[in-house]
Formats: structure tokens, sequence, C-alpha cells
């Protein structure tokens, strides 16, 4: 347990195809996927030998986002762990969107929408076949079933988490209400051998949390992404808002990334 050397960060992963019209660019990585999902759709039986072939080969299916964590924290504490398993403390730096703003009354729902990251609080960290999400990465802070996070690491007291900074815009803006930058001082990572992430680590985990307009006809982020209605000049618009809002901020933006650099 606990060897990173085939996790999904370490493995040279071919993914799963879309179909037998897929589109994605031909490649050695492509083709063998292709072919080994060609093996198992022509096979007329499932064969120990087939299984052991997929399981070889380290067949994914990666649509989507697909079984992974679409934020990259899984993703950056295993390269952390692969790179030195031997290191205490990692610290992460995360960035998302949050489109269910609610003003100060929303001062925990930026973490508990990551919520996927934390185990449930009734899961034991030892057996993870019976998580409610396999996918989870950290035994502390935990979360009850409606999303809230409800035990912090017996290191450190209440709050779990402390929203240190918030930036403001200083002119009306389009869809951008503002940015918030959370810190979870000591959330304790869980044996995750999906990502080759090691049990019992310590992780300082930053995370910079952008407020979008809850006014859909004003700001409609709902058809940015994977719809035939998609407004790509929103993608321009919030980068824009992102970059004044950090401008208008600038003093507390550059103590930010001082406490970012800073950490081990």
């Amino acid at each position: 347990m606990g060897n990173t050397s085939g996790s999904l960060i370490s493995a040279a992963v071919p993914p799963w195809p879309f179909g037998q019209g897929a589109t994605a660019p031909a490649g050695p990585s492509t083709n063998e996927g292709s072919k080994l999902l060609r093996d198992v759709s022509e096979a007329p039986s499932i064969s120990q030998a087939l299984l052991d072939d997929l399981a070889a080969g380290g067949l994914h299916a990666l649509s989507d986002g697909g079984p992974t964590d679409i934020t990259a924290v899984a993703q950056a504490v295993a390269a952390a762990h692969s790179r030195d398993p031997s290191a205490q403390h990692t610290t992460v730096v995360a960035f998302d969107f949050n489109n269910n703003y609610q003003g100060d009354a929303d001062t925990h729902s930026s973490y508990e929408t990551l919520s996927s990251q934390f185990l449930n609080y009734n899961d034991d960290e030892h057996r993870p076949w019976e998580w409610d999400n396999y996918l989870s990465i950290f035994a502390s802070p935990r979360r009850r079933k409606d999303q809230k996070i409800v035990e912090c690491s017996p290191t450190q007291g209440d709050p779990c988490m402390n929203w240190t900074t918030r930036l403001t815009p200083t002119a009306k803006t389009t869809c951008l209400k503002e940015v918030r930058i959370g810190k979870i001082q000591e959330a304790i990572t869980v044996e995750n051998n999906w990502f080759g992430i090691l049990g019992g680590k310590k992780v300082t985990y930053h995370l910079i949390r952008v407020d979008l307009s809850e006014d859909s006809d004003k700001c409609p982020w709902q058809y940015t992404i994977g719809t035939f209605k998609a407004n790509w000049d929103l993608y321009g618009i919030i980068v824009q808002e992102l970059v004044d809002v950090m401008q208008d901020n600038k003093d507390k933006v550059s103590e930010i990334m001082k406490l970012f650099l800073a950490e081990d």
C-alpha cells in the first residue's frame, strides 16, 4: 500500500476513445487505447488474460474530467508525494469559480463545493471500497452528508478554514462579484492509490475562489461550456475583470503571493 509507481499521476495512460468514431488525435497512446478497447469489444468472452492486458496497458476513461479531480489538487499532491515520499508537508493553491454567490452568508460553501476531496464523516479511511466517493484525498477535515465540513485536524482548532483575503472590484462589472482567498492550514491526506497519494501527510490548502454574478441574464455563465448556447465572449470578460480586480487590490495581491511563495 502507498506505492505510487502504478498510480494515475505516473502512468503513461492510453485514453479511452469516445467510441469507434473517436476524434482524438492519433498517436501511440491513443492507438494503444483504441486497440485495448477493440480487444474487449471483439472478445467472445472476458478472460483473465484480457483483464491482465487492460491492467498492464493502464486503460482509463478520461472524458470531460472522467475519474479525476478537475481542480488538479489531487494531482498536485500526488506529484509531490511521488517526487519525495519522505516529505511530510505539501502546499497547494487551487483556483475555482463559484456561480452560487451568496455574499457574506457564503463563508463556508467555497470549500464545500469541492467536498469530493474530503472523506465523509462516517467513512473508514482504511476501507476505501466503502467510501461514498473514491476520489476523496483528505481524511481531515471531514464532511457530513449535507457537505458541511464538520471535523478538523486534532492539532488545530475551529474554524477548519480561514478566509484571509477579499478582493473587490472598484468599478461596475459584468460577471465578477469578488475574489476570496481561503486557507486550510492543516489538511491530512488519506491514502488513495488511484492518484498515488500517501496517507497521513500534512497539506496546507489555499483556495482562490472567483465569485460570479448570480444574475444569469447579465452573466450567463451556465452557457459557457459544452452547450450550443455558449457565449465565448464571457471568457474574455471574466479574465479581464480578474486582471482589473487584482490591479485594484495590488497591495493585497502582493502580500498573498509572498505567503504562497514562502510556504514550504
